[in-house]
């Protein structure tokens, strides 16, 4: 449940911890089956930053602009 340590007390831990959260409530955030795979589908880059701390453009970066993606051939990434 996203590495919450209050979610891994067992003598502590609420059955809401398994729900979705909703608006600012502490429980089970984005992933509270915790399945760890995640996954870039139709990813593209939209945003670089410089080693000065500037964002970047396309023109200073040929990153910009690709497309990020997983393989087509191996196990999602954990």
């Amino acid at each position: 449940m996203n590495n919450d340590v209050r979610h891994y007390e067992n003598k502590d831990f609420q059955k809401r911890f398994q729900d979705r959260q909703k608006g600012n409530g502490l429980n089970g955030w984005w992933n509270p089956e915790g399945g760890a795979n995640f996954s870039f589908p139709n990813g593209t880059v939209k945003t670089g930053f410089l080693p000065n701390g500037k964002i970047s453009t396309s023109d200073q970066d040929m990153v910009i602009g690709t497309n990020v993606s997983g393989s087509t051939n191996k196990p999602p990434g954990k």
